[in-house]
């Protein structure tokens, strides 16, 4: 009987404890939220899993797409959708670069209005 719950008990702490290290080290982290270029015209929200939103103002409306989320390069880049790549330039900016053609745009984080 010992035995049995022992092992449980440690098959539940390694769960534990690798949900942690999962969570901590996720290489995703970095990107998660919303970020907004500094006109307020275009945005990109990246969400918990692989999945992220970009929109874009036209003539007054949101137009948004959703995409599938993935992170390169050890966690410096990321993808949202099929063509450019994000790259965090500091804790609260990202630059889309579309590589050889055309000019980049820089995202800034959204800060959340939450109120404790």
């Amino acid at each position: 009987m010992f035995a049995r719950n022992s092992f449980f008990f440690s098959a539940v702490l390694l769960v534990l404890v690798g949900t942690a290290y999962a969570t901590e080290n996720d290489p995703k982290k970095p990107f998660l939220g919303k970020w907004k270029t500094a006109d307020g015209k275009k945005y990109v929200e990246f969400f918990p899993g692989d999945t992220c939103i970009k929109g874009f103002l036209n003539s007054g409306r949101w137009e948004t797409t959703k995409y599938k989320f993935n992170v390169y390069h050890d966690g410096k880049d990321a993808m949202c959708g099929e063509s450019g790549m994000f790259s965090r330039k500091a804790p609260d900016k990202l630059i889309l670069d579309y590589g050889m053609g055309g000019d980049s745009i820089t995202y800034h984080r959204v800060k959340s209005s939450k109120k404790n």
